[in-house]
């Protein structure tokens, strides 16, 4: 009995009495990466922990490393190497969109591109210095935009997607180089997938056409294409070469608003509405995750090992 063993040791008088407890400390999480989310007006950064079962504890923790009451912010990505933070924002008093960058801590606070009509989406060529986005023109004809890191050498119509304003974008940056975008093909809901080909440029047919399938989020890894499709409340992904698309398995009763790819440890992560998900790639092990934003701020995402 437990309360004999309290009584006898207390009557011995003994100390470093065994009853049954242990003095191992409780495991704890170690952090896995950071996830740099678009909130409104501010950037906020999360770290990301995670037990050797590979659960993720949740949290409400999160770090402001940009803020600006005149900023809504549009996109935000990642250069791990160099330090820095890039994102796309809409100057509220203005209404220009930009494009700036920063340290990762927020400090150093470059304006790269200014007097923008639109730029949202984002992708970095880290490999060439180049920085791409999703812009249109005065007349809302829809282009891909972009210039150096510095935002030197700014092209206004790298290229022209024929349709109205692109979703998003994606970079594959093995050889050969090519570029994604996702535009509305002007018929009911259905969204194209186009893709063009880069160093030289060449504008190739639709990748994908999906009736109903409007994509949120797109990243390329290792061969595949990935999107998010709201309305299906399903990642799916697709051959470089085409073909059919396959559905990752992540089961998920909310829409897929944003998404990023850990390639090292073969981790997808995906956000909506206050909280952001994780997988394995193949949609093993998905659960819930952290609250980040408010609801109707949730923008652009973006992760750092």
């Amino acid at each position: 009995m437990m309360l004999a063993g309290i009584l006898g040791c207390a009557l011995a008088g003994l100390s470093g009495c065994d009853l049954g407890g242990s003095d191992e400390d409780p495991p704890q999480p170690e952090r896995v990466a950071s996830i740099y989310r678009a909130c409104g007006d501010e950037i906020r950064m999360t770290d990301v922990y995670e037990y050797d079962d590979g659960t993720v504890p949740p949290t409400a923790d999160f770090e402001v490393v940009v803020t600006d009451p005149d900023m809504d912010s549009r996109d935000v990505q990642v250069d791990a190497a160099a330090g820095k933070l890039y994102w796309t924002q809409l100057e509220v008093s203005t209404g220009d969109y930009q494009v700036w960058r920063a340290d990762l801590d927020g400090t150093d606070a470059e304006l790269l591109v200014d007097g923008l009509e639109r730029a949202d989406q984002l992708a970095l060529d880290l490999d060439d210095g180049k920085i791409y986005w999703c812009g249109e023109d005065a007349l809302a004809n829809g282009l891909i935009q972009r210039a150096n890191l510095d935002g030197s050498a700014f092209e206004a119509a790298f290229i022209t997607t024929g349709r109205n304003y692109p979703a998003d974008l994606a970079l594959k940056l093995d050889v050969p180089k090519t570029l994604y975008w996702c535009v509305w093909d002007g018929t009911d809901v259905r969204y194209e997938i186009r893709k063009a080909a880069l160093d030289p440029l060449s504008a190739e047919a639709n990748v994908v056409t999906s009736n109903s399938m409007v994509t949120a989020r797109m990243a390329y890894h290792d061969g595949y294409l990935y999107w998010g499709a709201p309305q299906w409340h399903r990642i799916y992904k697709l051959p470089d070469g085409g073909g059919n698309a396959d559905v990752v398995e992540v089961r998920i009763a909310a829409n897929v608003a944003e998404i990023a790819l850990d390639v090292v440890a073969g981790k997808i992560y995906w956000a909506h509405d206050t909280s952001i998900y994780q997988a394995e790639l193949d949609g093993r092990g998905s659960g819930t995750g952290w609250l980040v934003c408010p609801s109707d701020d949730l923008s652009g995402m973006a992760l750092l090992k």
